[in-house]
C-alpha cells in the first residue's frame, strides 16, 4: 500500500475513513506532470491566488527557515555570486535598482522624516530605536512601488516594514488588516497623498530649507 497515495476523508455511511488513489505513486505523478504541461497558464494562474491568498503565512516561514539556516544559506548564496549565472542576475538586479533611487534633496528628506515624527510610517519605529537595533537609518520607501522617485512617493521606513511591504500594492498593505500597521498610522499615510497634505509638506520643506 506505500505505493499508492492515500487522503483522510469523510463519509455519511462509513465515518472518517482513509481513501487509497487507485493509481500507483509513479503514474499519478507522471498525471500531474502531463497536466501541469498541458495546462501552464492555469497552473500559474492558480498559483499566484494561492500565494497571495497564504502570503503572510508564507513570509513567516520563510523568515523562520532563515533564521534558523543563516550559515548554511551564507555559503549557498556566496556559491551562487561567484558562478556566472549569479553574476549576470547581480549585473542585472544593480542596474534595475540603479532606477529605484529616490530623487529628493537631503532637505526634503529631513522635512519628511520630521512629518512623519521621526519614525517608520507603517509600524512607528523611531529614528533611535532603529539606529539601536539596526545600527542604521530608516530607509526611503516607495509607497507605490513602480511610481516616481519624487517626495510625494516616499515615506520613511524601518528595515522590516520595507523589507515586508516589498512591491505590494498601496491599497493591499496600507489597510487595517495589515498587523504591522495601526490605523493612526494608516490614515497619516494616506493622507500624505491628498494635494492638501501635498501642499503642507511643501511648505514644509520650504520650512526646513531656511
Amino acid at each position: 500500500m506505500s505505493n499508492f497515495y492515500l487522503q483522510k476523508k469523510y463519509s455519511k455511511k462509513r465515518g472518517d475513513c482513509i481513501y487509497y488513489n487507485p493509481e500507483c505513486k509513479e503514474r499519478t505523478c507522471r498525471r500531474a506532470r502531463r497536466h501541469r504541461r498541458d495546462n501552464l497558464e492555469h497552473v500559474k494562474h492558480v498559483k499566484r491566488l494561492w500565494h497571495k491568498k497564504n502570503a503572510i503565512t508564507e513570509r513567516e516561514k520563510k523568515r523562520q527557515y532563515c533564521l534558523e539556516n543563516l550559515e548554511k544559506l551564507k555559503m549557498k548564496q556566496v556559491k551562487f555570486q561567484k558562478s556566472e549565472r549569479g553574476k549576470e542576475k547581480l549585473k542585472g538586479y544593480g542596474l534595475k535598482r540603479s532606477h529605484k533611487h529616490h530623487q529628493i534633496q537631503p532637505s526634503e528628506w529631513i522635512a519628511c522624516k520630521s512629518y512623519f515624527d521621526n519614525s517608520c510610517a507603517d509600524c512607528g519605529m523611531t529614528y533611535a530605536e532603529h539606529k539601536r537595533v539596526f545600527k542604521q537609518g530608516l530607509h526611503k520607501e516607495h509607497v507605490i512601488h513602480e511610481g516616481r522617485n519624487e517626495l510625494e512617493n516616499c515615506v520613511p521606513a524601518c528595515k522590516g516594514c520595507n523589507s515586508k511591504k516589498w512591491m505590494y500594492p498601496f491599497n493591499d498593505w496600507y489597510n487595517s488588516d495589515n498587523e504591522n500597521i495601526s490605523m493612526v498610522e494608516i490614515r497619516r499615510s494616506q493622507l500624505h497623498f491628498t494635494k492638501e497634505v501635498k501642499l503642507l509638506t511643501c511648505i514644509k520643506i520650504l520650512y526646513y530649507c531656511k
